[in-house]
């Protein structure tokens, strides 16, 4: 007489729960790798149009300036019949954003062209200015690397730096 069993075994049990277990632990990594990517593409991203931004101001305002003066952590130049400042607050540590900026001179609003959002925005880490006063037309350079915000957390994924260089000759507008 032939015994008929229904059911599982306890072999067959355990070897799909280990199947199981194995599907479950790569789908894990899987997901927090696309996480972590995807932290570094968006941050990247934030540093990018920060800085493509930047460059694109600067030359847009140095080209149609005369009388461009200074070097280092900013130049001034006038435009038109105004005198304005083009200039970078470097971030060294703490809970704010280093960022670049334009100011009316002599003591206007400080209008900030990165994000300033210490989660989402761009840091400035380095910014240097040059004006070469020996040509005419002048030619106005600038320096610039962008960091991640400065309140995100000390891990890999959320690092990124970038850096943004342009050299510009005025017009001579007089």
């Amino acid at each position: 007489m032939k015994i008929n069993y229904r059911g599982f075994t306890l072999i067959e049990l355990l070897v799909v729960t280990a199947l199981i277990g194995i599907l479950t632990a790569t789908s894990v990594i899987i997901f927090v790798t696309q996480l972590r990517n995807q932290n570094k593409t968006t941050i990247g991203n934030e540093i990018r149009q920060n800085g493509n931004l930047v460059i694109e101001r600067f030359e847009r305002e140095v080209r149609a300036a005369s009388n461009v003066t200074g070097g280092g952590a900013s130049v001034d130049y006038r435009k038109g019949t105004q005198n304005y400042r083009f200039g970078c607050t470097v971030w060294t540590s703490g809970t704010s954003n280093g960022g670049v900026y334009i100011q009316q001179l002599p003591a206007g609003p400080v209008q900030y062209l990165t994000n300033q959002d210490t989660k989402t925005g761009a840091s400035v880490s380095l910014c240097t200015f040059s004006v070469d006063i020996t040509t005419t037309p002048q030619r106005v350079g600038i320096n610039i690397t962008l960091v991640q915000g400065a309140s995100l957390p000390d891990r890999p994924e959320f690092k990124s730096d970038q850096q943004f260089k342009t050299t510009v000759v005025t017009r001579d507008y007089q």
